[in-house]
Parts: C-alpha cells; sequence; structure tokens
C-alpha cells in the first residue's frame, strides 16, 4: 500500500474558498489549515443554505471524507490537483477556482 501523500494547499491559505460538501451542503470561509486527510480550518465560515440565505457560523473543522470540491474565490498562480487515498482506492479531488478582477 502506498503512502498518503500531504495535500498541496499551501497556496490557498489565508485564502477565501468555496466549499462544497456531500449533502448538497455549501460553505465559504478563509482556510486557515489543513491536514493529511484534508480535514479543513475554515475561519469566518458561511454555510449557504439557498443562494439568498447565508448563515455565518463562525469557525469550523470541515471532516476532508466530507468535501467534494473545493473552489478559490481569490486568484492563485497555479492548477493545483490533490490525489487522496481512500479505503483502497483513489479519488482525485480537482481544485478550480475564478480569477477575481
Amino acid at each position: 500500500m502506498s503512502k498518503a501523500s500531504q495535500p498541496e494547499l499551501k497556496k490557498f491559505m489565508d485564502k477565501k474558498l468555496f466549499v462544497h460538501l456531500q449533502g448538497g451542503r455549501k460553505v465559504s470561509g478563509t482556510l486557515r489549515g489543513y491536514d493529511l486527510f484534508l480535514n479543513l480550518v475554515i475561519d469566518d465560515a458561511v454555510e449557504e443554505t439557498t443562494p439568498a440565505q447565508k448563515h455565518p457560523i463562525g469557525t469550523v473543522v470541515i471532516r476532508g471524507n466530507s468535501v467534494t470540491s473545493m473552489e478559490t474565490l481569490e486568484s492563485v498562480r497555479e492548477d493545483i490537483f490533490l490525489v487522496r487515498h481512500v479505503h483502497s482506492s483513489f479519488f482525485i479531488s480537482c481544485i478550480i477556482w475564478r480569477e477575481v478582477w
């Protein structure tokens, strides 16, 4: 079995992210930390229940296995692809961003 590698999220530290979670939940906020399992610490988090309804939830820890995708809300220089090893099968999560002018 291969050793899991550290996610390359350094470029996203202190950047605003939009995180899509299992079950259709969506959270945005500033990335303050992460670990080997893609667990995220998000500061100034806001949960978006509908496009018109947003609820501030403060600082949250999101379990990595509940993250389906992430999108930066600030510009980042490089494409980064994360490969995670979970339960003997590989999942590839692509981090997508949009440029902010």
